[in-house]
């Protein structure tokens, strides 16, 4: 059944529309007969509107992402240009007095204030990172024969179902283009894993170590909480592996007359999540790649962002108005009804430390 919630329109006729819409889908005869005589009108299309748009959200709802899990969420006011502004205390808080009272300062924490002391002032700062957002959408034409001739209501759902449903996949694909990217992922940046090992316990435990000696704008990074272990769907059995182990044997002074064998627990499987991407391998990552990024809110600026339109952060299906005189059936091109789907996502790239990247090659 097509719920209720098609009738959440503003004005009379929009609730009229979505009210036949509704019956129709559901099988009422006289509603699908007054869908096909409406379709035939200037304006019940575009009256159709906000019932096809619930459809979409309901979908775009209902659809998994995983992007929250490596990228955060920012909005922007418009379409031009945004340099990010970064806090000025994630590092060596160089505003704030290393000791005040007796007490020294740790960076990242709260200094001391003494009785009548001036609390000292953190600043926000440019980054020089600019950062755009784009649309994306797609456009559906129905025939009038399908409608009207063939009765085919089904695609009255499917169409906006289907707009929810790339709506949301293309959030993930957004977020997941800045991991490819040789500019985000450097030497110059620090956060290419050097060797590019396979991904294994033992690489790992060489990443944390890795990530907690990086350094940034000549500053050691203060690593992150957790991390996500960003992966291909061709290395989840590994990292369910990897992070599966409960025992590992450890060998000091391997061939020596003081040769020690030990046995000790997982030192990684607690910090990291997995997150199988199918998508990287669509963008034309290798089957072997595998990023460590922190999960968003584990530091101060984030790592990877997914960018929204403030005022349109869901997406938007628009109907194609035929006709501004007498009724036609359809455009007068072709007989065909419009429709697209518009969603203003774009991925980004703001902060690379605490971030690391092997493509896995051992080279």
């Amino acid at each position: 059944m097509v719920t209720s919630r098609l009738a959440e329109a503003r004005t009379p006729a929009q609730q009229e529309a979505a009210k036949i819409l509704s019956e129709a889908l559901n099988g009422d005869r006289l509603a699908q007969n007054k869908l096909v005589e409406g379709i035939s009108t200037s304006d019940f299309p575009v009256q159709l509107t906000p019932a096809l748009n619930q459809i979409v959200l309901n979908n775009y709802a209902e659809q998994p992402k995983i992007w929250q899990n490596w990228a955060s969420r920012e909005v922007f006011t418009d379409f031009r240009e945004s340099e990010y502004m970064q806090f000025t205390w994630d590092h060596e808080d160089e505003d704030i007095p290393g000791s005040n009272s007796g007490f020294t300062h740790t960076p990242g924490g709260l200094p001391v204030i003494p009785e009548y002391g001036e609390y000292p002032v953190i600043r926000f700062e440019a980054t020089g990172q600019g950062l755009k957002i784009h649309k994306n959408g797609v456009q559906i034409k129905l025939s009038w024969e399908s409608i009207v001739n063939d009765r085919n209501f089904g695609l009255l759902r499917r169409i906006p179902g289907e707009f929810g449903r790339r709506a949301a996949t293309q959030e993930d694909v957004e977020a997941t283009r800045p991991l490819l990217s040789t500019t985000n992922f450097s030497a110059g940046n620090g956060n290419v894993f050097t060797g590019n090992p396979a991904l294994s316990i033992t690489a790992l435990e060489d990443a944390f170590e890795f990530i907690s000696q990086q350094t940034y704008n000549g500053n050691r990074v203060v690593p992150a909480t957790n991390y996500k272990l960003v992966i291909p769907a061709s290395l989840e059995m590994t990292a369910r592996y990897i992070q599966n182990i409960t025992r590992v044997e450890r060998v000091d002074g391997v061939g020596t007359a003081n040769e020690v064998r030990y046995e000790s627990g997982n030192p990684v499987g607690s910090k990291f999540e997995i997150v199988v991407n199918p998508y990287l391998t669509q963008l034309g990552a290798t089957d072997t790649s595998w990023w460590l990024i922190p999960t968003p809110g584990s530091t101060p600026n984030p790592a990877v962002i997914n960018g929204f339109l403030a005022g349109h952060e869901t997406p938007e299906i628009f109907v194609q108005k035929t006709t501004t005189g007498d009724p036609v059936d359809g455009a007068f091109i072709d007989d065909s009804y419009s429709t697209k789907v518009r969603h203003v996502v774009t991925g980004g790239f703001v902060r690379p430390e605490a971030t690391l990247f092997s493509d896995g090659s051992g080279s």
